[in-house]
């Protein structure tokens, strides 16, 4: 019997390296069978010193915003600009410096530029605002891959020191504790000086006035906020049928012709009449 059981777990031994563990020990073997397997993990090395990040395998290499990026200007653009791949920017800003400096803006209208010859001949167009110029440059400008030469040159140098600029500007707002992007969703809330009891009572609307005679007559008061008095002109109208229909004139009786010297008033003019017959309670 001895003999079989170390036959047997020979044959195990045999085929240990060969075979899955699932499929070598049942679920009928005990962990404590001498035919059960002996595993052994070896230790995981921890370590102790912080290593910094490496670069993301997908993160995508800094690049110049399309609306920096160097062009090479044409020869009919070049009477204009220097002669060395700038940013579309640059362009307009040299092509505003020449309308400023020759005076072709509309007297009437300084956002018109009226186009001399030289102008005319490169956007086409007699005349145009100074935005409505970057539209008509387009066919002017050139990536400096296709031109090559020095112009790739001046692209690669400008491009180096943008990314440059950028990356110092970057490295001050980590130091200074800011986000590298501007944080969407975050607006300052403006803090008053005042409290909302203090605004209220400061308003212009709900502070009492002093009425003309005339007016009191119409009001039945003395002084009163300023609503207070549209309410009440308004409910003095509505008493005595001054109005046939909403929207229509009303009609001025003997106390309202005081008031707004008028046999008929516009529903709109009511406030404006009635400021005219107030005033400010000295304090």
């Amino acid at each position: 019997m001895f003999r079989a059981l170390n036959m047997t777990s020979q044959r195990w031994a045999f085929a240990a390296p060969l075979l899955p563990g699932r499929a070598l020990f049942p679920s009928t073997l005990s962990r404590h069978s001498p035919l059960a397997p002996v595993y052994r993990v070896a230790p995981r090395a921890i370590s102790l010193v912080a290593t910094a990040p490496g670069p993301r395998s997908g993160a995508k290499p800094a690049r110049v915003p399309a609306i920096v990026r160097p062009m090479v200007p044409s020869r009919d653009l070049l009477q204009f600009v220097e002669d060395k791949a700038q940013p579309r920017s640059v362009v307009l800003k040299s092509l505003s410096k020449y309308v400023k400096d020759h005076e072709l803006q509309d007297p009437n209208d300084r956002r018109i530029v009226l186009c001399d010859d030289k102008l005319k001949k490169l956007l086409g167009v007699e005349k145009c605002t100074i935005l409505e110029m970057s539209k008509y440059i387009t066919p002017h400008l050139s990536k400096p891959e296709t031109v090559g030469g020095k112009y790739l040159e001046d692209a690669g140098k400008f491009e180096e020191e943008y990314l440059r600029v950028k990356a110092a500007e970057a490295a001050e707002r980590l130091e200074n504790g800011e986000p590298l992007k501007p944080v969407k969703g975050r607006k300052k809330r403006r803090v008053s000086k005042t409290n909302t009891e203090d605004k209220t009572k400061g308003r212009r609307l709900f502070k009492p006035v002093l009425l003309s005679p005339d007016l009191a007559a119409v009001c039945r008061k003395q002084e009163m906020p300023r609503h207070e008095i549209v309410k009440a002109v308004w409910e003095y109208i509505r008493l005595n049928n001054l109005q046939s229909k909403p929207g229509e004139p009303i009609k001025c009786d003997f106390l309202l012709r005081k008031v707004f010297d008028s046999d008929e008033i516009d529903v709109r003019a009511i406030m404006k009449g009635v400021a005219a017959h107030v005033k400010k309670i000295d304090t």
